[in-house]
């Protein structure tokens, strides 16, 4: 499938963080009082969409406590690679780093409308 962003995440975080999480997750489908829905990726399933590729040998970022999951993987979409980096512990933290050094991070993975963008990783990190 091709995939092309035509929207900036500095001008819509929360949708370019979730059509990045679809990406990057597999589709997989749960129904809850006889509703199908789709499960989130970084809360409700772990599983790899096709294309993504794990770094399993990627250093724990400092700022996450050492219990706990760390995971950072990429995949090139249009010919660019982004970076999914996340941590759970039952809660997560879900970051997409792009090429120029700008982010998407997601403090609380469980929600689809708390992405912040960022041109360059803040100095407080």
């Amino acid at each position: 499938m091709k995939f092309k962003i035509d929207a900036s995440p500095k001008d819509n975080p929360n949708m370019i963080g979730e059509l990045l999480r679809n990406e990057f997750f597999k589709e997989e489908y749960e129904t809850y009082l006889g509703k199908k829905y789709r499960k989130t990726g970084c809360y409700s399933t772990f599983n790899l969409a096709e294309g993504v590729e794990e770094l399993p040998g990627e250093p724990v970022d400092p700022n996450y406590p050492a219990d706990g999951t760390y995971t950072v993987s990429q995949k090139i979409i249009d010919g660019k690679k982004i970076v999914m980096k996340y941590w759970w512990d039952g809660d997560g933290t879900l970051e997409f780093h792009f090429e120029d050094g700008s982010l998407l991070c997601n403090g609380d993975c469980k929600k689809d409308y708390v992405w912040e963008y960022y041109s360059e990783i803040p100095a407080d990190w």
